[in-house]
């Protein structure tokens, strides 16, 4: 449940955001603060 941030955070926010407006390395930037939310949130509930 929880890991979906996790591994999916790329393909999320590529979907979600990288339609041009978001170049890539932002889409990567955002990706990897999305993981740290996943991580954050594992630590916090489990």
């Amino acid at each position: 449940m929880f890991g979906g941030p996790l591994a999916f955070a790329e393909p999320i926010i590529a979907v979600l955001f990288h339609n041009g407006k978001f170049s890539a390395e932002v889409a990567h930037m955002s990706a990897l603060a999305l993981q740290g939310y996943g991580v954050g949130l594992v630590g916090l509930i489990g």
